[in-house]
């Protein structure tokens, strides 16, 4: 009789197209317990085998083995009630992974003026060594842009940790 649940159990929950893992969270399971009472290895609580019959919209006499018609009837598949969260949830991944491309594009654009600016900078010290000491406000414009150069580089390597 348990291998008569457990393969009724599998064939509800591979119709309603949910996972063993998404299965067990919601029946409140852990993985392992599922997965003996599917192979059979089990006898499945009552409580269990109403909550599988209601998530998979399936009656418990099918999960018994009582009858052969899984009886889904009116009533809304979970699935079908779970689709258009799963939508928007897809919608909301996409408009972000290109909100992170687009800073990723910015960053990278801000990080190529710093840094030619600084090698500019560095070309003008090299080419007036003496003059550049005397420079008013010389010492600071290359900390300034020297500290330019350290957080692009943060930057880019954060978005880079964080594209998709």
């Amino acid at each position: 009789m348990d291998r008569l649940i457990g393969a009724r159990v599998v064939e509800a929950r591979e119709l309603a197209g949910i996972s063993v893992e998404f299965t067990a969270s919601l029946v409140g399971i852990q993985r392992q317990e599922l997965i003996r009472v599917e192979g059979g290895e089990v006898t499945a609580p009552l409580w269990m085998l109403a909550r599988v019959a209601t998530l998979t919209a399936t009656s418990l006499d099918f999960l018994a083995g009582l009858t052969d018609e899984s009886e889904v009837g009116e009533a809304p598949t979970f699935r079908a009630l779970l689709l258009p969260h799963l939508l928007r949830a897809d919608e909301q991944r996409a408009i972000q992974r290109l909100e992170l491309q687009r800073q990723r594009r910015r960053i990278d654009t801000v990080s190529e003026s710093v840094n030619s600016a600084w090698q500019t900078l560095q070309r003008t010290i090299e080419l007036n060594p003496e003059t550049w000491a005397d420079m008013r406000g010389g010492a600071r414009l290359a900390d300034a842009l020297a500290t330019c150069v350290r957080v692009t580089g943060r930057l880019g390597s954060a978005s880079t940790e964080m594209q998709p």
